[in-house]
């Protein structure tokens, strides 16, 4: 794998640290993967953090970036992340459009604040 995915459970959410080359080949196994965790650990919040993820070769990795959380996470779980990268929103936008709540922040404290906050 490309991509190393690590964890930490921080009370009601599940923290995925994502590292490593943003392919396409590696999205649904990686997403897998964090969702078998989360259900591991009865946690439907989940905070991906992959300011260690390199920037995507082409927008079509962000869009199909969307449509796996889509598909794999379905309407079940709550998830935030955050980058170092600057934030277009298209994977966002994606993932919306297909019913998900999720959310992509500049910085982990607006991330947290989201996935933990009620109103949203």
């Amino acid at each position: 794998m490309k991509t190393k995915i690590t964890f930490q459970l921080n009370g009601e959410y599940l923290k995925a640290k994502i590292a490593g080359k943003w392919v396409y080949e590696e999205l649904a196994p990686g997403f897998e993967y964090i969702k078998a965790e989360a259900d591991r650990h009865d946690v439907k919040k989940l905070l991906l953090d992959a300011v260690e993820l390199s920037y995507p070769s082409n927008d079509m990795i962000r869009f199909y970036t969307g449509a796996e959380i889509a598909n794999i996470f379905k309407h079940q779980y709550k998830i935030s992340a955050f980058t170092a990268l600057k934030v277009n929103h298209y994977t966002e936008t994606v993932a919306l459009n297909r019913g998900i709540r999720f959310r992509i922040f500049p910085n982990e404290e607006e991330a947290v604040d989201w996935l933990v906050g009620e109103k949203y």
